[in-house]
């Protein structure tokens, strides 16, 4: 890894989701192309097998972004606009 490629990987390979639709579609969806539940089972992995930081992996109802996504689309909107 090269400071080249991290920038490379940050700029371009890096998802930043436009709005709420594009998180829910990108993210939160179980089939999404960046699904939070593949990043969470790859941390829990590093941290629990490989790093040994945490004795246990951190059960999924931990995460709590997918309840704040629905509150913040009952308040603006997938889309974002006419709020």
């Amino acid at each position: 890894m090269t400071i080249e490629d991290f920038k490379r990987f940050w700029n371009e390979i890096e998802v930043y989701p436009k709005n709420a639709a594009e998180v829910k579609a990108g993210m939160l969806d179980d089939n999404g192309f960046a699904n939070w539940k593949r990043t969470w089972d790859n941390d829990n992995y590093y941290f629990v097998e490989v790093d040994k930081l945490f004795p246990d992996k951190v059960p999924y109802d931990a995460f709590w972004a997918g309840k704040i996504q629905d509150e913040y689309i009952k308040r603006y909107g997938a889309n974002e606009t006419g709020y």
